[in-house]
């Protein structure tokens, strides 16, 4: 849960782009928290591109305990 405050945002994207290789993915929850629109938002600054998608952990049995979202993060491409 990294992204659990607004502050927690620019340096996990400083860490990203620092460490992210070009042809590297980069895969993120967060529970759908307020910082979770500003992520978003701030992707696209930092030279990158993402996919999300909707997910659920489970406990055994079935049981939904966290819904969320699932980022895929990788970097723009040169000139893009």
């Amino acid at each position: 849960d990294i992204t659990y405050e607004e502050r927690s945002v620019e340096p996990i994207l400083k860490l990203l782009k620092k460490m992210l290789t070009d042809d590297g993915t980069c895969f993120l929850t967060d529970q759908n928290r307020g910082p979770a629109s500003i992520l978003r938002q701030m992707l696209g600054d930092f030279g990158f591109r993402y996919s999300q998608e909707m997910v659920r952990a489970t406990e055994p049995g079935g049981e939904v305990r966290v819904k969320g979202t699932l980022y895929r993060i990788q970097k723009k491409a040169k000139g893009k």
